[in-house]
């Protein structure tokens, strides 16, 4: 997500978190944002990002990870309820 605008820039639905490839979804962020590296970056613990943002973004990327966030989220927000007509 952008800092400023606050636009979602790239996502990619993987089979599993192992086969994931962080590379390329790096890269396809680093596209969107004009060839732009981000100051920092965040996500959550899998190993393939650490080496993936220093190889897309360079050492100058502060790449902080930690503990997945919908974690968290689940625990503080009420539960969903479905609209009339959604699955």
């Amino acid at each position: 997500m952008d800092d400023d605008t606050r636009y979602w820039l790239a996502g990619e639905l993987a089979d599993s978190k192992d086969k994931h490839d962080a590379e390329n979804i790096f890269a396809m962020t680093k596209r969107i944002a004009g060839g732009k590296n981000p100051t920092v970056l965040i996500s959550d613990k899998l190993p393939a990002y650490q080496k993936a943002a220093r190889k897309i973004f360079g050492s100058k990327t502060y790449h902080k990870s930690c503990r997945p966030v919908r974690q968290d989220v689940r625990r503080k927000l009420p539960p969903v309820k479905q609209q009339d007509g959604a699955p």
